[in-house]
């Protein structure tokens, strides 16, 4: 496989693993004693491969078996609890997620609850179906076990594996050693998922495996780890126990060409062949209905309508430099404030004019200290760290205190020159006018297509070009990797979220756009010259 051929959430994989691997212990003996367990005792029982031994292919053993086996805290303890891993059709995932089981299955020790799970009974049984048979044609495993119907029990360390799905009568109770939870992208609710994590919080090292394809749309447990993997590969998160493992055709690619399909399957040749590959794609070609199959199974895209994915969280940590608020004190800057509801995040980002036509960014963030927990849960985001780190500001109580807000926006619009900061006042009525009885020049700023069109695309571009300079605060790094853009028919943009209900954040970059726009209406103020032109709170930068 050539260079072009891995894509690149593969290869941000292998960079993590890379980095985890001097974080934390690599026990290679371990990791060897995966890949031979598999090897040594599982038997292929469904043709072309019927009755020949499992032997991994490179990307299941190295990118795979090893870094979940291998990789362990320095309690010795395995280091990943989930594994996402997106693979598609045909290429394997489902006999490699059983394969892992059984690993874990016979040797990890006693008393372990194994599940594999789905959303139908019969859906459930296709990896339980697996392990059934690797265990029938294994000497060495089917002595040490028991199958029945409906479980394989292996009575001397008194461990079981289990099909479950939520159809099941009961689903209480559950002490879940590891279980493999298959096609997540057909979960219309979190409830089985659910059940599976809370299940394993009394293990010393649980593995909840997530092994699925692409899906359709923006909605839906699948797709929040789906993203939620992206944020962890790209640097967004920072979460050492989450393991993902996506293999899909770059954006980049189109979808017609053959590199896209090599890039999203990683087995080609091996459990999917490049005939049946290829007849796919001449049928796509013909039909529009098939080339959205095609895209989703074929090449593992998932298929989304509505809004799209916008910034490059890549290009976006480029632009971090080491500076401070402090470093900025006295500079002229303009300001934006985008007020939360009064349970969630507010922030307030300034831009600084620097030479070279770059624009420096910082943002304070505030969430009341009273649902710092419970957002910390909801949203998979380390606030409580970031607390600490001094990246966000709490207000005392269980909802934001616009006091505090406005006590220190007029602080920090002291320590700066700030000329004019940008309001939503869909929820900032009171604030403005607190702000504006202290002398803060303040200016609205509408939440349409209309005004978020040239600020966004100008932000989009400086990111590109590397015009824009960050702290690296992770939170708004978090947030960029977060944002999406809603584009209408003629081309004109604003930031979203994916959907209404997302946990998703990112009012740092709508305060940091809106932020912007004060500073491109600086700029045209200048180059109009005259002073009724310019903004009241622009004329002390102008001397006019």
């Amino acid at each position: 496989m050539t260079e072009g051929d891995v894509c690149r959430k593969v290869l941000l994989h292998r960079e993590r693993i890379a980095r985890l691997k001097e974080k934390y212990v690599f026990d290679q003996e371990a990791a060897d004693r995966a890949v031979f367990f598999i090897e040594r005792h599982m038997k292929h029982w469904k043709e072309p491969h019927a009755g020949k031994p499992f032997i991994l292919s490179e990307w299941q053993k190295e990118d795979v078996i090893r870094p979940l086996f291998g990789l362990k805290r320095h309690d010795g303890t395995r280091l990943f609890r989930e594994a996402y891993l997106q693979i598609a059709r045909k290429n394997g995932k489902s006999a490699l997620s059983a394969a892992i089981l059984l690993v874990i299955l016979y040797t990890d020790g006693e008393g372990l609850e194994l599940y594999t799970a789905a959303t139908k009974k019969d859906q459930a049984e296709i990896i339980f179906n697996d392990c059934t048979q690797f265990v029938k044609k294994s000497k060495a495993l089917r002595r040490r076990a028991v199958i029945k119907t409906n479980s394989i029990e292996i009575p001397k360390t008194a461990s079981v594996i289990k099909p479950l799905s939520s159809d099941t009568k009961s689903l209480d109770g559950l002490n879940v050693s590891a279980a493999s939870i298959d096609e997540l992208h057909a979960h219309k609710t979190p409830h089985i998922y659910d059940v599976i994590v809370t299940g394993t919080g009394a293990r010393t090292q649980p593995l909840v495996l997530c092994p699925t394809t692409a899906g359709e749309g923006d909605h839906g447990i699948c797709h929040d780890q789906y993203e939620y993997a992206e944020k962890v590969l790209e640097g967004a998160i920072e979460d050492d126990s989450f393991f993902c493992y996506i293999a899909e055709a770059d954006k980049e690619l189109k979808w017609d060409d053959p590199q896209a399909y090599r890039q999203a399957n990683p087995n080609l040749d091996v459990s999917v062949t490049r005939d049946y590959i290829e007849q796919q794609l001449t049928k796509a070609l013909g039909s529009p209905e098939r080339r959205k199959s095609y895209g989703r199974y074929v090449l593992n895209r998932w298929q989304q309508a509505g809004v799209e994915r916008w910034l490059s969280v890549e290009e976006w940590k480029a632009c971090g430099r080491p500076f401070h608020w402090n470093s900025m004190k006295g500079m002229a800057c303009f300001g934006g404030l985008d007020l939360s509801s009064v349970l969630d995040l507010t922030a307030f980002a300034l831009v600084f004019p620097c030479p070279n036509d770059v624009l420096r960014v910082l943002v304070q963030f505030w969430l009341p200290e009273g649902t710092l927990a419970a957002r910390e849960k909801s949203d998979r985001v380390p606030y409580d760290r970031w607390v600490d780190e001094g990246w966000i500001k709490t207000t005392p109580g269980g909802a934001i205190d616009y006091d505090t807000i406005v006590k220190d926006v007029d602080e920090i619009r002291k320590r700066y020159r700030v000329a004019m900061i940008a309001y939503d006042d869909w929820n900032a009525v009171q604030v403005n006018t607190d702000l504006e009885r202290k002398g803060v020049p303040m200016v609205k700023f509408v939440q349409g297509l209309r005004s978020f069109h040239t600020p966004s695309t100008d932000f989009e571009k400086r990111i590109s070009s590397g015009k824009i300079e960050h702290d690296g605060n992770p939170v708004l790094t978090w947030m960029v990797s977060n944002v999406k853009v809603l584009r209408d028919s003629s081309d004109k943009i604003r930031p979203v979220k994916e959907h209404k209900s997302s946990k998703n954040r990112i009012d740092g970059v709508v305060a940091s756009i809106m932020a912007l726009d004060c500073s491109l209406r600086f700029e045209q103020a200048k180059k109009k010259g005259g002073v009724g032109d310019v903004p009241e709170g622009f004329r002390a930068l102008l001397g006019v």
